[in-house]
């Protein structure tokens, strides 16, 4: 199910809560049960030579017009969580040719054992579909 019954202070306050992790080293890279990153997000890193504190200001920089909706949590374990789905748009350089790429990013906080939050980058990596931006203009 999407959800789209936010408002844009409600996006605001998420988004300025990401950066306070963030910025407090409180986030990770989502891996798979091996510790490997997700494949996706690997290869979009390693295509555009995208580091960790790339990957960061690309999540810093997420603004209330990149939002476009949240899901539930798959994970049964974490249910009560939701994933936030954002598509920025980034000029990245693929060797030497500077392309436009929208980014889809969905990403989560996740409150550990210990009650303290991270935020998890679920995925990072090239839009495939069409999505639609709950706060843009649409005319």
């Amino acid at each position: 199910m999407k959800y789209t019954d936010f408002k844009e202070d409600d996006i605001e306050d998420y988004i300025k809560v990401v950066c306070t992790l963030i910025n407090e080293g409180k986030r990770t890279l989502t891996i798979t049960k091996d510790n490997q990153i997700r494949k996706k997000n690997k290869s979009f890193m390693r295509k555009y030579k995208l580091k960790e504190k790339d990957i960061d200001d690309l999540m810093k920089s997420l603004t209330v017009k990149d939002f476009c909706y949240a899901v539930d949590e798959e994970n049964r374990n974490f249910s009560d969580e939701r994933l936030y789905i954002f598509c920025k748009e980034k000029e990245l350089d693929y060797f030497g040719n500077i392309e436009n790429i929208d980014i889809y990013i969905k990403l989560k906080k996740h409150k550990l054992t210990n009650d303290d939050e991270i935020v998890l980058y679920m995925s990072f990596h090239k839009r495939e579909d069409e999505i639609n931006y709950l706060f843009r203009d649409k005319s």
